[in-house]
C-alpha cells in the first residue's frame, strides 16, 4: 500500500496510511512536505530501487526504507529514505509512525 501511495505523488496520501492519532505528528508531516517537494506535483511517480529492512523492537516493528523516485521527465532518480513504525492493536497491524531519514 505504501508503494502505491508513493506512486500517487501526493504526500497527504502517505499520511492517510497512518492511524488517525499519528497523522498530525510533526515527523510525519515533515516527511509529507519533503515528499511533495521531491516530486513537485509530478504524476505518476515511478519507483526504482526499492529496499526495505525490518527491525523488531519492544513489541513494535520498525521498517527502514530507501526508495529512488523518478518524476515526470526527470532522468535522475531522487532518493527518499524513510522509517515506518508498526504495532499490533486488537489483532490488527497498524502504521503508528512515519518519518524521514537522512540519506547516506
Amino acid at each position: 500500500m505504501l508503494l502505491l501511495q508513493l506512486e500517487s505523488g501526493r504526500g497527504e496520501r502517505l499520511l492517510n496510511l497512518l492511524e488517525r492519532d499519528a497523522r498530525n505528528a510533526p515527523a510525519a508531516r515533515a516527511l509529507a512536505r519533503q515528499f511533495d517537494g521531491l516530486v513537485a506535483g509530478a504524476h505518476p511517480v515511478k519507483l526504482a530501487k526499492v529496499e526495505f529492512r525490518a527491525e523488531p523492537a519492544d513489541g513494535r516493528l520498525f521498517v527502514v526504507g530507501h526508495v529512488r523516485l523518478h518524476t515526470g521527465d526527470a532522468s535522475a532518480a531522487k532518493p527518499l529514505a524513510l522509517r515506518i513504525e508498526f504495532m499490533s492493536r486488537e489483532g490488527t497491524v497498524v502504521m503508528t509512525g512515519l518519518s524521514a531519514l537522512a540519506e547516506n
